[in-house]
């Protein structure tokens, strides 16, 4: 059996836990997240515990916790701008928005798909029509 660092599964961990620390709402002027909120990060720890745990103990493949977190982006990603859209609708106004952030997000999907097509090319998974 061929041995297998921790190291990168460690700093995996800690990543992923920084990040939902920091994801913590800033109590500051009486903002609290709200009960979606709230359910849809509780789901996020409990399935990205137990992930890690199966990954960890080779019931299922390190692939498959970091789909999990892709798929969260991508939702997170689709829904993301629905509290300022409905803000700024029924303010009817956009004053105080800037459209930069949309740029910029535009621009990192982007740079992800380019990733994404550079990592199938060098698999040799890239594939134009199916023969």
């Amino acid at each position: 059996m061929r041995y297998v660092s921790p190291i990168p599964n460690i700093v995996l961990l800690c990543v992923f836990v920084l990040t939902l620390f920091f994801s913590l709402p800033n109590q500051a002027g009486g903002q609290r997240l709200c009960l979606p909120s709230k359910l849809f990060q509780g789901f996020v720890w409990i399935v990205g515990v137990s992930m890690a745990i199966t990954a960890t103990l080779n019931v299922t493949k390190w692939i498959d916790f970091i789909y999990f977190f892709s798929y969260v982006k991508l939702f997170v990603t689709a829904i993301k701008y629905l509290p300022q859209l409905i803000f700024n609708f029924r303010r009817k106004s956009t004053k105080g928005w800037s459209i930069y952030m949309i740029y910029l997000d535009f621009f990192g999907g982007l740079m992800s798909m380019l990733q994404m097509l550079t990592l199938s090319y060098n698999f040799s998974k890239f594939l134009i029509s199916a023969q």
